[in-house]
């Protein structure tokens, strides 16, 4: 009997030294423990959408891929419901206005940074129209959520510009309108936080690209 006994306390001691095991360790074994997110930001940028320019001819790009595939988007953020992207051109022509108008590309990312690897991502796309000087309001064009639309991530990620300085090289969107390759580019949002102060947003601004170049560079 007392042979038994002991027999059970083993077993049971093993059973909570297993128990308390799992409970450090997570599932997926010590790699899953130390895959955890080192760093992330979520910003948002406004820059210029110059003619010849990455910016230009990605929106020029979504048109095509939206109109030739029948995608419905959103003319702005706000709105309730996507609607189709010949609707949105109506519209926009009785402004006096076409898709071209778009002059100036609010774009957000999400970074984040895993076991010393940078995960680059755009999430949106926001093409406006904003007149010249301080007189009128900016207009929406035409607004994309990407995790809503696979074929303008797809657009991002495998089509995109050759580059002036060497016509052989080609680079994705994606990686052509990430924010630290867009010199005249403003920060306009961390997080949920709209940043209306220049001096904050370009301190920021400086503040993310040290960032990024620790982990790109």
């Amino acid at each position: 009997m007392p042979s038994l006994t002991r027999s059970r306390l083993r077993a049971t001691s093993a059973g909570l030294v297993a128990l308390l095991v799992a409970t450090i360790i997570p599932l997926g074994g010590p790699q899953a423990a130390h895959a955890q997110t080192e760093w992330k930001q979520t910003f948002q940028v406004i820059t210029p959408v110059q003619e010849n320019s990455a910016a230009s001819a990605l929106r020029d790009s979504v048109v095509d891929v939206a109109t030739r595939e029948g995608i419905s988007l959103r003319r702005s953020p706000d709105d309730e419901s996507a609607r189709p992207i010949s609707q949105i051109e109506e519209e926009l022509l009785e402004q006096g206005l076409d898709f071209t108008s778009a002059n100036r590309l609010f774009i957000r990312y999400d970074f984040q940074a895993e076991r010393g690897q940078l995960q680059r991502s755009i999430e949106s796309l926001h093409f406006i129209y904003r007149p010249e000087g301080a007189d009128g309001q900016d207009l929406s064009i035409m607004n994309v959520d990407v995790s809503e639309a696979p074929a303008i991530a797809n657009l991002l990620e495998n089509s995109g510009m050759t580059l002036r300085t060497n016509e052989a090289s080609f680079s994705p969107f994606r990686e052509q309108l990430m924010f630290h390759k867009l010199p005249s580019s403003q920060l306009v949002a961390l997080g949920g936080d709209v940043i209306r102060d220049t001096e904050e947003a370009e301190s920021e601004r400086r503040r993310l690209l040290r960032a990024v170049q620790r982990f790109l560079y």
